[in-house]
């Protein structure tokens, strides 16, 4: 209920800002961009959206096979809408 939507144009250049209470690594699927993000530091996710659609940006979590697993549900979701 609180996840939120950027909604953005191709060939915008986006920039988002992390801030967080406990390391995490963040997912920008889509546009295979990872952001590690620790306390006490702003972690900057910069790219220029080339795709359109809609990407979920979920916090990756290791898991016992060496993969990662996502938390329940995204974090942020983007749409790039055409020009």
């Amino acid at each position: 209920a609180n996840m939120r939507l950027i909604r953005v144009r191709q060939g915008d250049a986006v920039k988002l800002r992390w801030t967080t209470d406990r390391p995490i690594i963040l997912h920008l699927h889509g546009y295979d961009i990872e952001a590690k993000v620790e306390p006490g530091a702003v972690t900057e996710m910069a790219f220029t959206a080339r795709a359109t659609g809609r990407f979920p940006i979920e916090e990756h979590r290791p898991n016992a096979k060496g993969g990662h697993s996502h938390a329940e549900a995204p974090l942020v979701r983007i749409e790039v809408y055409p020009r």
